[in-house]
């Protein structure tokens, strides 16, 4: 009996799949911590966008009242909102003013639970972005 070869046959080589898995790897192998470096960039920019915002909301209204209560009025209506939208976007985030009441100086925190916190504000002893 004569085994015959058949060369017509359609598909791919175990060489070819081989190949396509390899290239696969390395497109993996490169996008993965990009992606992770773009998440973490888009983290820290919120974060200091909402605390930017935020100091900016107690500086108008230090400006227009001489003293603000963060916790009272259409100040804290207008942080509570600063507090929703990041909260909404990123799970357990926190914007915290201090103190409270405001005269003069203060620091807002806005924190991305594992990743870090920004503090913007006249009062703040180490403004910017803050590892965790």
């Amino acid at each position: 009996m004569r085994c015959e070869t058949h060369r017509d046959e359609e598909g791919f080589s175990l060489i070819e799949l081989a190949v396509v898995i390899v290239v696969v790897g390395i497109l993996v192998a490169i996008a993965v911590p990009l992606l992770f470096e773009a998440s973490y960039a888009s983290r820290k920019a919120n974060a200091e966008s909402v605390a930017a915002n935020a100091e900016r909301a107690i500086a108008v209204d230090l400006t227009l009242h001489g003293t603000s209560d963060t916790s009272a009025g259409t100040l804290a209506a207008e942080l509570d909102k600063l507090r929703e939208g990041f909260a909404a976007g990123l799970p357990g985030a926190t914007i915290v003013v201090q103190p409270v009441s405001v005269s003069d100086l203060f620091c807002v925190t806005a924190t991305v639970p594992g990743f870090g916190a920004a503090n913007a504000g006249p009062g703040c002893s180490d403004p910017g972005w803050q590892e965790e």
